[in-house]
């Protein structure tokens, strides 16, 4: 294969390409140079290694000088030079080794405040009414880790009323984050989610789980009142994987059964056997767990005298 115009610097090594290269090192203890060819083990010829690998060796300075030479000159052009040659001053550093000590450490946690850097926002898929309940509820906290050199946004939720709670259990909500370094012109950092709506676009969908919600913390059984209601809010899946447990066979327990007026309320039955009934003072406990979260909730069983159930 010859010389012709369709040729290219990919091609120098594989044809008679007119152009010789020869590179040079000053101090050649400071840099290695090697083909760039022998990353994937081809060998060719030294001529026309058109470009090198420059790895450090140890520090210093030195230069790095490509000749480009060509190998023949017609003579309509014997006025041009025959060659081009490129010189360039390359500074070797040692390697740093110091760490920074814990006072240093202070410094930059106290002084700098690199989490200023970090911009953390949450988004929210609710109804329009809801949104700045969950915008008070929810927190999101830009970190910098002086350890690993990462940034990190911290989510988290205040304490809230039970009303609050009962609203969060049956609220479907999509909670969406999106962070980015005020050096950045958009919040592009995270990557998108293909089904996101088209204003989250730039954003992460946080993986939320409501949590049920039962109001109800103590019940009390007497012989004229044998028979108690426990009531949990929460949405259909949490609802559907909701598990209710008791201590003891004492406390007898209705198979959980969905209101029929509102579908985020789940209605369970309490019954004493009537040894329990016998036994004052006696306690037990009735326990309300989920898959779906490491959520359990404890509802105590109170024996009481029928003159102390108004107490």
């Amino acid at each position: 294969m010859g010389r012709d115009s369709g040729q290219n610097p990919l091609s120098l090594g594989s044809v008679e390409s007119g152009l010789r290269f020869h590179w040079s090192l000053s101090k050649p203890c400071v840099l290695e140079i090697k083909p760039r060819h022998a990353q994937v083990g081809v060998s060719v010829s030294p001529f026309h290694s058109y470009s090198v690998l420059v790895r450090a060796e140890a520090p210093g300075r030195t230069s790095l000088k490509v000749r480009v030479q060509l190998e023949e000159i017609h003579t309509r052009n014997s006025s041009f030079s025959d060659h081009l040659t490129v010189e360039i001053q390359i500074l070797v550093f040692e390697e740093m080794q110091s760490q920074c000590n814990l006072d240093q450490w202070k410094v930059i946690e106290e002084k700098l405040h690199p989490e200023a850097e970090l911009l953390c926002s949450l988004h929210f898929g609710a109804p329009y009414l809801e949104i700045r309940i969950l915008q008070e509820i929810f927190h999101s906290t830009p970190l910098y880790s002086t350890d690993t050199a990462q940034y990190s946004c911290r989510i988290t939720v205040q304490p809230q009323s039970d009303s609050i709670l009962h609203l969060l259990s049956t609220l479907p909500v999509s909670i969406y984050l999106s962070a980015r370094l005020q050096t950045q012109s958009t919040p592009a950092a995270l990557p998108s989610l293909p089904n996101s709506p088209p204003s989250f676009q730039s954003s992460v969908r946080l993986q939320y789980v409501p949590a049920f919600h039962c109001p109800v913390t103590k019940i009390k059984l007497s012989s004229q009142q044998p028979v108690a209601e426990i009531t949990v809010f929460g949405t259909t899946d949490m609802l559907s994987a909701l598990r209710v447990q008791s201590d003891t066979t004492d406390i007898v327990l209705s198979d959980p059964v969905r209101s029929d007026e509102d579908p985020t309320l789940l209605l369970i039955r309490v019954y004493s056997a009537s040894h329990f009934l016998d036994q004052v003072p006696s306690t037990a406990s009735i326990t309300l767990y989920t898959d779906l979260s490491p959520q359990p909730h404890v509802v105590m069983v109170i024996r009481v005298m029928d003159s102390q159930e108004s107490g």
